[in-house]
């Protein structure tokens, strides 16, 4: 085998070499951009502006207890005391 075929053979080996190089730099891009784009998009979803706010099952409120229900009263009671005392 003389120099010249050693260096086409040495040069397939390292071309081997730089493609798997590549595609880990590749593979580590995607990593890099996931890592840097999934906690973006979670919180976009857990309140954004421009997404309206929907609730499949709908909202389902429980049944007030009674006294529950008085304590309300109560408090709505004494709200409209207080805003009456404002002036206009």
């Amino acid at each position: 085998m003389n120099a010249a075929q050693q260096d086409i053979c040495r040069r397939g080996v390292a071309g081997g070499d730089a493609a798997r190089r590549k595609w880990l730099c590749a593979l580590l891009g995607f990593v890099f951009a996931a890592v840097f784009a999934l906690p973006g998009a979670s919180a976009l979803a857990q309140g954004s502006p421009i997404m309206p706010k929907i609730s499949i099952g709908g909202e389902q409120k429980r049944a007030l207890t009674p006294e529950e229900q008085e304590r309300q009263k109560q408090i709505d009671a004494d709200y409209k005391a207080a805003t009456s005392k404002i002036p206009a």
